[in-house]
């Protein structure tokens, strides 16, 4: 991990203290100074990935990007699937934190529940759609997408996670996922970037998710800063964000070869 540096107090500027791994920071930071790391720390090791030079660099051809999209779109509506047999991630996380006996868990419910609805989900899905005809792909064809075994894997790995672990660590994962946008969005820009023929407009799409930082770091605010006072939820958080970073990572290097 890359050694980041925090002010260690909120009234001393000129307390820093260097954290150098995640056991450290769990056990110093806590509140606003813990969501600051955890999210630096989410966009620095993606953006160590290689696969995040492997889309930058990538030949810029329509149809190639466009496979390549269409799985990271598929990833995307599975958020806020409302099909009763596939039910999205959302639904997965708010399952598990209603489940739970601890009142900490209540708050997270009002805030995905405020934060994010299917009208989000539509939106995101129109400016989609507007990016795949531009690519040539036809709304009948968007229809009858499928996810190729890479996508259904980690479709169904995130499924898990969000269902099944402890909700802290769902929440972690959850969090992680949104931040993560920003980075990986940010090297497919500099991909379309070198086609020819497209203008900023077409790209739209690509463009709001490659600034999605901000939102992340939000969300990770209202989701887990009042849980980061207490070390037995760090480290249950810092599960899920890790477990979310292998399932994308893993899942950006099968996906990459669209490219090649």
């Amino acid at each position: 991990m890359p050694r980041l540096s925090y002010y260690s107090g909120m009234t001393d500027a000129n307390n820093l203290t260097s954290v150098t791994n995640s056991d450290q920071a769990i056990q110093e930071f806590v509140g606003g100074q813990f969501i600051v790391w955890l999210v630096d720390y989410i966009i620095h090791e993606v953006g160590r990935w290689p696969v995040m030079a492997k889309i930058e660099n990538a030949k810029a051809e329509g149809q190639k990007l466009r496979k390549f999209l269409t799985q990271l779109f598929l990833v995307q509506q599975a958020m806020w699937s409302e099909k009763d047999s596939e039910p999205g991630f959302l639904k997965f996380a708010l399952a598990n934190l209603s489940e739970s006996s601890d009142p900490a868990a209540e708050p997270a419910v009002a805030v995905l529940e405020s934060r994010f609805s299917v009208k989000s989900g539509d939106e995101l899905r129109v400016l989609w759609v507007s990016l795949f005809q531009v690519l040539g792909l036809t709304a009948e064809e968007l229809m009858r997408l499928e996810p190729k075994e890479a996508t259904r894997n980690y479709i169904a790995e995130l499924s898990e996670l969000y269902s099944s672990s402890e909700w802290p660590t769902g929440l972690g994962a959850l969090v992680c996922y949104w931040t993560l946008i920003g980075p990986k969005f940010k090297a497919i820009r500099q991909l379309c970037c070198k086609l020819e023929n497209y203008s900023v407009k077409d790209f739209e799409i690509i463009n709001s998710l490659a600034v999605y930082e901000t939102q992340g770091l939000t969300l990770a605010h209202e989701l887990l800063e009042k849980l980061s006072f207490d070390h037995e939820n760090k480290y249950l958080i810092w599960d899920g964000v890790q477990r979310h970073l292998s399932l994308e990572q893993e899942f950006l290097n099968h996906t990459v070869k669209y490219l090649d």
